[in-house]
């Protein structure tokens, strides 16, 4: 009886062996997965140029040595993107890995070359086979950074009725890659102080204008509700022009007035009267927006 359990055990034992040595030898003539290369050290330009979902338009050349080609991706090309388009700034990619695999990928800024700024921005993954396209956005002045594995992204906010230089506010993104989608982790927009004058000589503007329905855009819902648009717009019916003054005021989202208004009279004459006061406005996330007004005859 022992000498059985003593060979069974060696029996056993050789086979367990063996069964490790086949293993191996499987693991040891397994094809090797080829890995992906870092992105850092890809010739941008080459790929650009070479990519099938790229047009180069070689009549725009680089304003800057700095810049690249001028790249576009048509409307349609790839999931969920318009046509976008601007000069490759290859002196400003980043690099990040956004979607947590262990890869970085690369964001490469497409700029306007003028003071439109970034308009548009590319993003590439790394493959075995080489950089991959995953996705193109357009945009407008728009601003890049990387933080805490999510890309910031950085743009202002315009209604419609201030110059280039003035936005009414900003916007900031934080979002991270899933596959080929963007997803956003974070959202936050604000109203910059400076535009609140502009967008109270805005509205009185459109007053003058007798664009009313646009006008009417410039004041908050609360307002709205208290004020109907057919009774408000009933009451400027005989003005003729306001004429205004406006700056920001002392108090948190305070702009303070001075109007002059010239109103046609029943009998056909022209009647002036003069206000001052001040509007009091609110970001909506969009906009300014004009809340409640405290302005009284002089």
């Amino acid at each position: 009886m022992r000498a059985y359990v003593r060979r069974a055990g060696q029996t056993a034992r050789l086979v367990i062996v063996a069964g490790i040595t086949v293993i191996m030898l499987l693991m040891a003539v397994r094809p090797a997965v080829a890995q992906p290369g870092s992105l850092r050290s890809v010739d941008w330009r080459a790929v650009l140029e070479s990519h099938p979902l790229i047009e180069i338009q070689r009549d725009l050349p680089p304003p800057w040595d700095s810049f690249g080609p001028y790249v576009i991706i048509r409307e349609g090309a790839l999931p969920d993107a318009g046509e976008v388009t601007g000069h490759a700034r290859l002196d400003g990619i980043l690099y990040g890995d956004l979607d947590s695999d262990g890869n970085e990928e690369a964001v490469i800024p497409l700029d306007s070359g003028g003071t439109a700024g970034a308009t548009g921005w590319l993003l590439f993954r790394a493959t075995s086979a080489g950089p991959s396209l995953v996705l193109a956005r357009n945009g407008y002045k728009l601003g890049f950074e990387l933080r805490d594995g999510l890309l910031i992204i950085n743009q202002p906010v315009y209604v419609g009725f201030e110059a280039n230089c003035c936005p009414s506010g900003w916007e900031t993104w934080g979002v991270s890659l899933s596959g080929s989608t963007l997803v956003e982790r974070s959202y936050v927009t604000g109203g910059y102080p400076q535009a609140r004058a502009l967008t109270v000589e805005a509205f009185y503007h459109a007053l003058n204008e007798r664009q009313y329905e646009d006008a009417y855009e410039f004041l908050s819902p609360e307002f709205q509700a208290a004020h109907p648009f057919a009774e408000w717009a009933a009451g400027y019916a005989s003005t003729q022009r306001i004429n205004v003054q406006a700056e920001n005021g002392p108090g948190a989202d305070q702009v303070t007035v001075q109007l002059t208004a010239t109103d046609r009279t029943a009998g056909g004459a022209q009647a002036v009267s003069h206000f001052a006061g001040s509007w009091f406005l609110s970001w909506s996330g969009t906009r300014w927006l004009l809340e409640r007004a405290d302005i009284r005859p002089l």
